[in-house]
């Protein structure tokens, strides 16, 4: 009789095979968890006063940005912010690393946002002069801001990111149709599909960064898709200013209206009441999920605006293996 020992009895060779396959798809699919964000900038300046002009940009967690300024998938960056706007050479559209575009920053640059850009990325962009390339660093010290982010998988990440170079070089900005809201819709459409789409109703035909930011929101609900809102403070003079969800809404809150209605046309201003009392109750009824705004909200404890900026960054990249924030540029 012949006596088998008691990995042979129960197969111990073939179930341990089994678990570590299985640990390794674990594995695999947690390094291939990747986010991308909606970031949404209040308005500032005149141009923002008189029109309440915000901005519209996409942050992409697994994007970088190479030494000729092509996009690429890369693991285990800060990411980087695709954006347009008026100043960037047109046909075009900037990307721009996350690092730079929030905090405006790098461990070996000093000299201020001009000698920044020069140090970092005029290689990459000669025909943007560096004047209108420090205008892209730093945008978290000068207006409040926030980052609408959702979990996509790496392949996601590597077809979304390949479209979107391909696309980027031909986007043709335009203030009243093709804007830096409809850019960031557009780049939004490679992860939520072609029927996503800002509501232009009430917004006179334009796509604007709060239409996209309520698309987005609606969306992710109706998919059941978890979302985190993440708060950037901005400066204190700045940090009051939001883009206004709809014509009732700008012409009920924002001084420039809501004034002069007051005193010539005050039933017009009831209308106007009306119609935004019946937008937010509609909006509350149909709220979305609960977002956490960081880092006030999650640490329970007052701090620096600098410091809440700071950690607000480090909230928007940090992932577990991830301990620096610095550039990352793409070998070739």
């Amino acid at each position: 009789m012949s006596h088998r020992g008691p990995c042979e009895a129960s197969g111990c060779g073939s179930r341990t095979r089994l678990l570590l396959a299985m640990l390794v798809a674990v594995c695999c699919s947690l390094a291939a968890r990747a986010d991308v964000g909606l970031v949404v900038e209040t308005p500032t300046g005149l141009l923002g006063f008189l029109s309440d002009v915000g901005h519209a940009s996409v942050w992409l967690s697994r994007g970088c940005l190479d030494a000729t300024g092509h996009i690429q998938f890369c693991e285990h960056t800060s990411g980087l912010v695709l954006t347009s706007t008026s100043y960037w050479p047109n046909p075009g559209a900037a990307a721009i690393p996350a690092n730079l575009f929030f905090l405006g920053e790098s461990s070996t640059v000093h000299g201020g946002p001009a000698a920044t850009w020069e140090s970092t990325l005029a290689g990459a962009y000669p025909d943007v002069p560096a004047e209108q390339g420090q205008k892209y660093l730093g945008r978290a010290w000068r207006r409040s801001l926030r980052v609408v982010r959702f979990s996509t998988t790496a392949a996601e990440d590597r077809s979304a990111i390949a479209r979107i170079e391909a696309e980027r070089p031909s986007y043709h900005y335009s203030y009243g149709h093709r804007n830096c809201a409809y850019y960031a819709q557009s780049v939004l459409q490679h992860y939520l599909g072609g029927s996503f789409h800002g509501d232009r109703v009430l917004e006179f035909g334009v796509v604007t960064p709060r239409s996209v930011e309520r698309a987005l929101k609606r969306n992710l609900k109706q998919q059941g898709t978890p979302l985190q809102t993440i708060a950037f403070r901005g400066r204190f003079w700045h940090a009051w200013r939001e883009p206004p969800r709809n014509i009732c809404e700008a012409a009920v809150l924002d001084p420039k209206y809501a004034i002069p209605m007051l005193i010539y046309q005050p039933y017009l201003y009831a209308g106007f009441a009306g119609c935004y009392g019946l937008i937010r109750i509609l909006a509350i009824t149909n709220s979305v999920p609960s977002e956490s705004f960081l880092p006030g909200a999650v640490t329970g404890k007052a701090s620096s605006r600098e410091q809440d900026t700071r950690e607000a960054f480090q909230q928007l990249v940090r992932e577990p293996d991830q301990t620096s924030s610095e550039t990352v540029i793409a070998s070739e």
